[in-house]
């Protein structure tokens, strides 16, 4: 089974691996990947990790409003939500701008091809002019699911080949 990288869940797959990779201080699942690895990294190990790591957490939620508090009191602790949600709205609003600059594009992407078919005729005929590449899509999450759910019921486990995404040559 051939996944693109660029799909989200295989994102998610190579995090949890990763992350699971660095709580046991190893790194030889870099180089094979299979079905029940896939779906165990992502249901099992990593949440294990995490939740391992729980200390961490606490320590954190010391760190961040119990110590603020009894150092420089509640108006102090208010200041410093105050510079968090700050900071999360900035990088919203740039998140933001982001997404509607690439909407902006688009548009002006359809708005070239409105004006190309109205010189040549036909949107084929502006596709031939304006190629833009599309992606090769790999199966999605739940057909991987269901792969996995049939090879657990054979007793098999096939191998998969994560690849990168490239554009498809016309």
């Amino acid at each position: 089974m051939k996944l693109q990288e660029s799909q989200w869940h295989v994102q998610l797959y190579l995090w949890c691996r990763d992350t699971w990779n660095t709580f046991r201080d190893d790194n030889d699942w870099n180089t094979h990947h299979n079905l029940c690895l896939y779906i165990r990294s992502i249901i099992l190990w990593a949440p294990l990790a995490l939740l391992s790591q729980l200390a961490l957490v606490a320590w954190a939620g010391y760190v961040l409003v119990y110590y603020p508090v009894t150092r420089i009191g509640w108006t102090g602790f208010f200041w410093e939500i105050g510079v968090v949600v700050g900071i999360a709205f900035a990088f919203l609003l740039f998140m933001l701008i982001r997404k509607g600059i690439r909407r902006l594009s688009q548009a002006w992407t359809n708005r070239r091809y409105r004006k190309l078919e109205k010189l040549e005729g036909t949107k084929e005929d502006a596709e031939e002019v304006l190629v833009t590449p599309e992606k090769d899509k790999g199966p999605g999450f739940i057909e991987v699911v269901f792969e996995y759910l049939v090879a657990m019921k054979q007793k098999t486990c096939p191998t998969i080949e994560i690849v990168p995404t490239v554009a498809k040559e016309q």
